[in-house]
């Protein structure tokens, strides 16, 4: 659980600073990528029987790599 929690307070905003340095924009893109994480987790735990914290922090996760990736190729 700790973990979960862990993962959806910072990776999000992370994400979001990865992307746009605007307040506003970062938010707004913490928002859709904790909500799109959590639903995506929760989905893939069902649908591949794996624990729903550690998809959860997965799709997380996978989101910051990806804004990572797009980040560095803008530059």
């Amino acid at each position: 659980m700790k973990k979960s929690l862990f993962s959806l307070l910072v990776l999000p905003p992370l994400t979001g600073l990865a992307l746009n340095r605007h307040w506003n924009s970062v938010c707004l893109i913490s928002l859709v990528t904790a909500v799109t994480s959590v639903a995506v987790g929760v989905w893939s735990s069902v649908y591949w029987d794996l624990p729903t914290a550690a998809a959860i922090s997965a799709c997380a996760g996978a989101f910051f790599i990806l804004a990572s990736i797009v980040k560095r190729m803008r530059k």
